[in-house]
């Protein structure tokens, strides 16, 4: 004779539905829901942030002298007055003030220009700096009258010599 707790029937009678199985899931949705809201809100708020407007942005090492300052503005804005009307020639001029390096970038970059924007007239429509322990960073927007906006940066410098550039980057 079998014991009655090894019969089937007693078996299937200790077997009883996992509670999540037995709500349907409809039920637990909303619940889940609500609690994921309210989770996501309890951080501190985040306040937002705003681009910099200032000429100047960037944290320095040390203090750069104003004379340093507006030596470092003045050979940015001459650079990019110089540079963004050659940068859709074919054979752009010399940058003056810049490193052999920059000379070679020019080039290659020249030889990436498109036909089509070959006969624009690319114009410099504003210069930002960012300023660090004998090196500035220049973010030069350009404007031809047809493309959209875009920006090319270079890095400049402080030498013996003064300001000279050393590094360049284009769009793309």
């Amino acid at each position: 004779m079998e014991s009655p707790d090894h019969s089937p029937s007693h078996a299937r009678s200790l077997r009883v539905r996992a509670p999540w199985n037995a709500m349907p899931r409809r039920a637990l949705t909303l619940p889940a829901l609500v609690a994921a809201l309210l989770i996501s809100a309890c951080g501190e708020p985040v306040p937002p942030t705003s681009p910099p407007y200032s000429l100047v942005t960037g944290r320095r090492a040390a203090p750069l002298p104003s004379a340093q300052l507006a030596t470092a503005t003045a050979a940015a804005r001459t650079f990019a007055r110089a540079w963004v009307p050659t940068i859709y020639l074919r054979r752009p001029p010399p940058l003056q003030g810049a490193t052999s390096a920059v000379r070679r970038a020019q080039l290659l970059e020249a030889a990436r220009v498109p036909l089509v924007r070959r006969h624009l007239r690319p114009r410099v429509a504003g210069v930002e700096l960012k300023i660090a322990a004998r090196r500035v960073q220049v973010d030069i927007r350009v404007v031809d009258g047809r493309s959209p906006a875009f920006s090319v940066g270079a890095t400049l410098e402080l030498r013996p010599e003064g300001w000279q550039v050393v590094t360049i980057s284009t769009p793309g």
